[in-house]
């Protein structure tokens, strides 16, 4: 069940909305004002946020900045403001979508709905990763190359996939051996070389280069 997080000191609107979304599915925490908002989002993980931008203790505004600085969480801003400044400065702030006041709690559904599919797909886009004739699924561990399933041990598969979504970047043996083994002191970097040559091998490819005396690169 999706988390939707619900700012509104409107305490009428605020227990429409949670209503309408609650009978929609949707399990819903609801906050009177900024901080108790906030304090709700340090706590749990919401899959939206709905907020209205004039509130007292903290604005919409002010939450909404600090939200993006840890989460990409889609936000939903309410207002009543009707100027074009004012929703700027909510989308300037990281705000994904408005609504404004007085709206059709049905219109307020589908723009749910829409930014959690939006939210929901660029979660499933991470998880594809590609590169040239390379793809990579990290949830199902599947490699292809070329048209050809390629198994590859753990290790393997989680070098490759700290260059792929590193490309044209040049990763130093010691973030390999900090990401990929999280104690690099212990592990000889040697290992590594073996590590790269098997994976040129298995992928049939030399997009895998080694920068002498700084590292590896996964070229396009």
């Amino acid at each position: 069940m999706e988390k939707i997080l619900i700012a509104e000191d409107d305490v009428t609107i605020l227990g429409v909305i949670t209503a309408f979304l609650t009978e929609a599915g949707y399990q819903v925490t609801t906050a009177q004002n900024g901080i108790e908002a906030y304090h709700f989002f340090q706590k749990e993980v919401f899959d939206l946020i709905i907020m209205d931008i004039m509130m007292p203790s903290m604005d919409g505004y002010t939450l909404t900045e600090l939200i993006r600085s840890t989460s990409s969480a889609p936000i939903l801003m309410m207002t009543a403001l009707s100027e074009e400044s004012d929703e700027l400065k909510g989308f300037d702030l990281g705000a994904d979508d408005y609504i404004q006041k007085p709206f059709s709690y049905l219109v307020l559904l589908k723009r749910v709905q829409v930014l959690l599919r939006r939210s929901n797909q660029k979660e499933v886009d991470k998880k594809k990763l590609r590169c040239g004739n390379i793809s990579v699924n990290t949830e199902t561990f599947e490699v292809v190359s070329a048209g050809e399933t390629i198994e590859l041990t753990k290790k393997e598969f989680d070098i490759l996939v700290l260059l792929i979504r590193n490309q044209k970047k040049v990763i130093t043996r010691e973030m390999i051996l900090s990401q990929v083994w999280d104690f690099a002191a212990i592990v000889d970097t040697s290992i590594i070389n073996t590590h790269m040559k098997n994976l040129r091998k298995k992928l049939h490819t030399e997009k895998i280069r080694t920068i002498r005396g700084a590292g590896y690169k996964m070229d396009e």
